[in-house]
């Protein structure tokens, strides 16, 4: 789902991307498997890229409460990348927003 949205976002589709990546919060990941007949959850990895990846959309699509939701979710989820945010030309609306 990551790469269908990653693929969707570079073709500027925001709102068919931001549904992949919404999607993808609830399909199987490679994160930790809790039960064997179960499939993994999310690795902290995914679920970063995901929300920061949902937060570009909902930034690219004019929707800064839903974008600072979702890039909230991704802080506390363990996204770090600092440096990237602040220069992402995805998140410019975000950051407008604020400021």
């Amino acid at each position: 789902a990551i790469a269908q949205g990653i693929d969707l976002t570079g073709k500027k589709k925001y709102a068919e991307a931001l549904e992949i990546f919404e999607l993808g919060l609830g399909l199987p990941g490679t994160g930790v498997k809790r039960n064997r007949d179960k499939p993994g959850e999310l690795s902290e990895g995914e679920k970063v890229s995901i929300l920061y990846n949902i937060a570009c959309c909902h930034s690219q699509l004019q929707d800064s409460r839903a974008g600072l939701v979702a890039f909230s979710g991704a802080l506390e989820a363990g996204f770090e990348d600092f440096r990237t945010a602040r220069v992402d030309p995805d998140l410019d609306f975000l950051r407008c927003a604020l400021f």
